[in-house]
């Protein structure tokens, strides 16, 4: 086994092995004042194995930053921030099904990972081996980025510290003394990415100055995606980073990072690369004359200075690569794509993805999820290019409360992203996002409306029923009064009566529904109080929009009278299904006891994507039940052949039906049943 300074560590999530390490480190070191604050509440030894490999490749360091702001809560108190870009594939073992690390990982690499603080006898207290938890990947571009984890801990991002010294040795001084060795620093040993034509394999440094008495904080730098920044070759470009504003009475300087800022013996400031306004950090690249695909390092200081005494309050290093794309060669440029591969690890999936211009409906209080991926054929291919175009996927015009996973700018080939929103009432209308990506020749957009729609109002639902005559025979009923707040236009489709009579004889049913509507019989005895019909609806806006609701309507006796005997007399609450089955004879087989002997479509059941239809039969005969949609689509055939008498119930998967009505129709001793649902 080689040296431990010599060692990547890759570990899952959290492992037993991984606690034993934090737990060392956390006893190994305990920042004063934070002693009971280092840790976090046991670990779960049942976590899944760790990964671990050894390699000499150390060239791994990409770029980063290191700030700090003030403890309110500690005299003295820091607390530090660390972001670390690293060469993915030096980190081997990792929960990927390419066997490198996933976002969640976290990776040890026990060269420069320790934080000095500049304080303490010799001023060299520091910190153990910094475990880091892996942020975002990129697998194009070979990015890693992660952020420092507190020693002993798995999942606190932030390091805190209690500078100590008195008189000559005050903490308020020590951070921003002319040495660099006084200042705090990460490192100095490891070595940057070895593809860097300026700096390959030099060692890396992150430094920052720290006041910690005056209340101030850092600059704090957000750097680029993989702390890449991509640039076409053969032309002028100014790069800028943004930079949280000055502490009060204050203002920021910039200047190139010195040679023992940055790590190393020496390191080279790239000689087309210069700082075009020191006080805005604006820089300016001439990229005439370099390769494609070159990398180079730089290491920009920001300085913030006091407004009155030009006194140095504090700096942030600004560690960056710079990569250089030749558009001559890399001539394609990317497309948004059909369908987008999300994920990482074993859970990657794919999903459809919405067409660019198109129009995608979310109903109000639902979830919608989409995603969006864009490639570039650049790369690979018959033009001899080595590596795949490196892309930037950003977006615009995101609603209030929407989420992108992962976040954007993201970048790597393909790129992709899920957009996740759960609408309230008051963002009801149309939304545009706009998705944008470039390989830095060429680029792309893509914009996606999003449609935030209101569901009908079937709350001032009432029947249309023509005068039934006390003759038995079916009219129809319609359903006026639903309203859409948006003025789409409604489909109403009943899906079921009931009655507060039950079937009798002669004419049945009392309710024959197919398609969207529905006709109700007459009443049959002319010396009773009438029949009550309770019709069932549901109402559609064809955007996603649905409410559903009944209508209550009477059939008058001839004397005119109607009373609603529900809950009456032994009549159920719910009425009686007014659509079947209806009374029959009984038969008697031999060979078993007696069967029901009505002809039926009883009932439709419909529970984790399988839909259970149970029916009766007077005789043996034929039988066909299918399924159909609103527009009269066959969907399915669940039963087709010659069945016994009796019982019988008959089950499909019926999971890739979408959202709405259809209707289950039965076709049997030469009469049809129909049968509506709803599916949500």
């Amino acid at each position: 086994m080689m040296a431990l300074d010599s060692t990547q560590f890759v570990v899952r999530r959290c492992s037993a092995f991984l606690l034993l390490m934090m737990v060392a480190a956390a006893l190994s070191w305990a920042a004063p004042g934070y002693a009971d604050q280092s840790s976090d509440a046991p670990f779960d030894l049942n976590s899944v194995p760790f990964h671990f490999t050894q390699t000499g490749d150390l060239d791994d360091f990409r770029g980063g930053t290191l700030t700090w702001e003030p403890d309110p809560s500690v005299i003295n108190g820091v607390i530090f921030t660390l972001k670390v870009t690293w060469t993915r594939s030096d980190f081997k073992g990792g929960s990927d099904t390419d066997g490198f690390p996933c976002p969640g990982d976290i990776v040890f690499n026990s060269t420069g990972t320790q934080l000095f603080f500049a304080d303490g006898p010799a001023r060299n207290n520091h910190t153990p081996g910094l475990f880091f938890l892996v942020t975002s990947i990129d697998k194009a571009s070979d990015l890693m980025e992660s952020v420092a984890l507190r020693p002993g801990s798995a999942t606190q991002t932030t390091i805190p510290y209690k500078f100590v010294g008195t008189g000559a040795t005050s903490p308020c001084n020590n951070g921003c003394r002319s040495a660099l060795s006084q200042r705090v620093h990460i490192g100095p040993v490891g070595n940057r990415f070895q593809e860097q034509e300026n700096n390959p394999s030099k060692g890396w440094r992150l430094g920052t100055c720290v006041t910690p008495c005056t209340g101030d904080r850092s600059p704090v730098a957000t750097l680029p995606p993989g702390s890449l920044v991509r640039l076409a070759s053969g032309q002028l470009s100014k790069i800028s980073f943004q930079i949280s504003d000055p502490d009060p009475g204050t203002h920021y300087e910039f200047r190139q990072g010195l040679f023992n800022e940055a790590g190393g013996q020496f390191v080279n400031w790239p000689l087309w690369l210069r700082i075009q306004d020191s006080a805005t950090g604006v820089l300016e690249a001439n990229t005439t004359g370099l390769a494609d695909r070159t990398n180079w390092s730089a290491q920009l200081i920001c300085e913030e200075i006091t407004d009155d005494t030009e006194a140095l309050v504090s700096s942030a290093a600004i560690d960056f690569t710079l990569q250089v794309i030749d558009c001559g060669i890399n001539g394609h440029g990317p497309s948004f794509d059909a369908t987008a591969s999300l994920g990482c690890g074993t859970g990657t999936t794919s999903a459809d993805a919405p067409a660019c211009g198109s129009t995608v409906n979310v109903t109000v209080g639902h979830q919608l999820c989409f995603p969006v991926q864009a490639s570039d054929v650049d790369g690979g291919g018959p033009y001899g290019i080595p590596e795949a175009d490196q892309l930037s996927l950003s977006a615009s015009g995101l609603p209030a409360g929407a989420t992108l996973d992962p976040a954007l700018p993201r970048v790597t080939n393909p790129v992709s992203t899920q957009l996740c929103w759960t609408p309230t009432l008051a963002d009801a209308g149309d939304h545009v996002v706009t998705f944008s990506v470039d390989d830095v020749c060429h680029n792309s957009s893509c914009d996606i409306t999003i449609h935030v729609n209101r569901d009908p109002d079937c709350s001032q639902a009432q029947p249309q029923l023509h005068t039934l005559p006390n003759n038995h025979h079916y009219f129809p009923v319609h359903i006026d009064g639903v309203t859409d707040p948006d003025g789409d236009p409604v489909t109403i489709c009943i899906t079921g009566v009931t009655s507060d009579e039950t079937i009798a004889s002669g004419v049945c049913p009392d309710a024959i529904v197919g398609g969207c509507s529905a006709s109700l019989a007459g009443e049959r005895n002319s010396g009773s109080n009438g029949r009550v019909y309770v019709v069932s609806f549901t109402a559609t806006d064809g955007k996603g929009g649905s409410c559903n609701g009944t209508v209550t309507t009477c059939v008058p006796a001839s004397n005119l009278s109607c009373t609603d005997d529900r809950g009456v007399g032994g009549v159920p609450a719910g009425g009686y299904d007014a659509t079947g089955p209806c009374p029959g004879p009984t038969v008697q087989p031999e060979s078993q006891g007696q069967v029901v002997a009505t002809l039926g479509l009883n009932a439709v059941r419909v529970s984790g994507g399988l839909t259970t239809v149970e029916y009766s039969l007077p005789s043996d005969g034929d039988v066909m039940i299918a399924v159909f949609d609103i527009a009269g689509r066959r969907m399915g055939t669940l039963v087709s052949g010659r069945q016994t008498a009796g019982s019988h119930q008959a089950t499909w998967n019926s999971g890739g039906l979408s959202r709405g009505i259809y209707y289950y129709r039965m076709q049997a001793a030469g009469r049809t049943l129909t049968r509506s649902i709803y599916m949500k």
